[in-house]
């Protein structure tokens, strides 16, 4: 999560580390270039939102047995 400051000052934001930049808000980003680059090789994005007034909401690249995101690879069956 963002603080205070870093929702008020964009730059103080992206100069969180890359973990936490594509963790809080960016993962979009990530996965979006991540598809570009592997585009050929059965990846999808996934995007998870959550029902009801929940916050959040996630989107990463899956070939329906590895996903990836900021965490790196990581099971489909595990994320």
């Amino acid at each position: 999560m963002r603080t205070d400051a870093e929702y008020r000052d964009p730059f103080l934001a992206w100069k969180r580390s890359d973990k936490a930049f594509f963790a809080s808000g960016a993962c979009h980003i990530l996965a979006h270039m991540f598809l570009s680059l592997h585009f050929d090789e059965g990846f999808k994005l996934i995007y998870i939102r959550p029902k009801g007034k929940h916050p959040g909401n996630h989107l990463y690249a899956s070939n329906d047995t590895w996903a990836f995101d900021f965490n790196g690879w990581t099971r489909e069956a595990e994320l």
